[in-house]
C-alpha cells in the first residue's frame, strides 16, 4: 500500500482558446476539469499503475468532495481532515498562441493548528499499513512551513519511507531532514544551489536522500544514489502536454521502489510514465497501455557507479 499526501488539492482546468489577448475580453472556446494537485496526480498514476493508494489531503467545502468522488471512481481511498473553506482551482490555458501552458494556480484555504493536528492524527493512524509514502505539492495558507519535515520525523520513527517533490520554504524546511527519494527539475534545484549541470545536482540532492531525481525537460531524468548515477530519456514525437509529467514520475519511482527494482529499472519506469502523460490529452493523466510501450523504448546510460 502507498500513501500519497497532497496537502493542498485542487480542481484543475484545462481553458481552450482560439487566440488569448491580454487586457481584453477573451471568449472560451472549451472547459475541461480534473481532480488536481501535484499529490492528487501522483495518487492517480499510481491507481493506473495498479498500485493500491491511499491519499491523504485537506478536502475543503464543495471542490473537495468533487476531487474526492472522482479520486474515490478510480479506487483511490481518500482520508484527511474536511473543511469549510473551498479548496482551490487552477487553470491552464491551452491556446494557439504563445500563451499556451499558461497556468495560474488557485491559493488553496487557510489551515488551523487543531487541523494540521487531525492531520498529523491520520497519518499516524495509517502508517501500520504502509510500505512507502510520496508528498507532493505546495502548502496551503497558514500551514507550517516545516509540515513536510514534521510528517517525515513521524514517518521515519515509524520506519516508513519518504518521497518528497515540493519547492520553495517547505523544501527548505523539508531538507533538514533525510528523505528516501527527492525528486526536483534542474531549474529548481538551481534556486537552491548554484550547479554546473544536472549530474552535479543529482549529487549534490543525494546528500539529503537515498534516491536523488533530476530531471530537465527532453534532457530527461538523473537518477542518483550512493555512487550509482543513471541518465534515462526518451525520444518522443508530438508531445501535447508536459503539464504534470513530473508528477507522473514521481509515481513510476515510488511505484519501482515498492516493488524492489533496481535503480535502472526505477528510472525507466519513472521516464516511461512521465512519457505516457506529455501523449495525454487529459491534464496529468496516463493510461498503462502507454506506459508499457514505452518501457522498452527509454534509453539506460550509467555515468559513474
Amino acid at each position: 500500500m502507498i500513501l500519497v499526501i497532497c496537502a493542498n488539492p485542487a480542481i484543475d482546468m484545462y481553458i481552450h482558446f482560439d487566440k488569448f489577448s491580454p487586457a481584453k475580453s477573451n471568449r472560451i472556446a472549451q472547459e475541461d476539469k480534473y481532480p488536481g494537485g501535484k499529490g492528487v496526480h501522483v495518487a492517480l498514476a499510481l491507481r493506473e499503475l495498479e498500485e493500491k493508494v491511499i491519499l491523504l489531503a485537506f478536502w475543503g467545502g464543495g471542490n473537495g468532495k468533487w476531487i474526492r468522488k472522482k479520486c474515490r471512481e478510480v479506487g483511490i481511498k481518500c482520508i484527511g481532515p474536511k473543511i469549510k473553506e473551498q479548496s482551490r482551482i487552477c487553470y491552464t490555458f491551452k491556446t494557439n498562441d504563445d500563451f499556451s501552458e499558461t497556468e495560474i494556480l488557485g491559493r488553496g484555504p487557510e489551515i488551523n493548528s487543531k487541523t494540521c493536528d487531525r492531520f498529523y492524527n491520520e497519518f499516524k493512524d495509517y502508517l501500520s499499513k504502509i510500505e512507502v509514502i510520496a508528498v507532493s505539492g505546495s502548502l496551503p495558507p497558514e500551514c507550517p512551513p516545516d509540515f513536510y519535515c514534521q510528517l517525515l520525523k513521524i514517518a521515519t520513527e515509524a520506519g516508513k519511507p519518504m518521497f518528497l517533490d515540493c519547492v520553495g520554504e517547505p523544501l527548505s524546511q523539508a531538507l533538514i531532514g533525510y528523505w528516501e527519494g527527492i525528486h526536483l527539475n534542474f531549474n529548481e534545484f538551481n534556486d537552491l544551489s548554484p550547479a554546473k549541470d544536472q549530474e552535479d545536482a543529482a549529487r549534490q540532492l543525494n546528500a539529503k536522500s537515498k534516491y536523488a531525481a533530476i530531471t530537465d525537460g527532453k534532457k530527461g531524468l538523473y537518477l542518483s544514489s550512493e555512487k550509482t548515477l543513471i541518465h534515462a530519456n526518451i525520444h518522443l514525437g508530438k508531445i501535447y502536454s508536459s503539464v504534470g509529467s513530473g508528477d507522473c514520475l514521481l509515481a513510476g519511482l515510488v511505484a519501482a521502489h515498492r516493488r524492489g527494482y533496481s535503480l535502472s529499472e526505477m528510472a525507466r519506469l519513472g521516464v516511461a510514465c512521465a512519457a505516457a502523460k506529455c501523449i495525454n490529452e487529459e491534464l496529468s493523466t496516463i493510461h498503462i497501455k502507454d506506459v508499457i510501450e514505452f518501457l522498452p523504448h527509454v534509453n539506460i546510460k550509467t555515468l559513474s557507479s
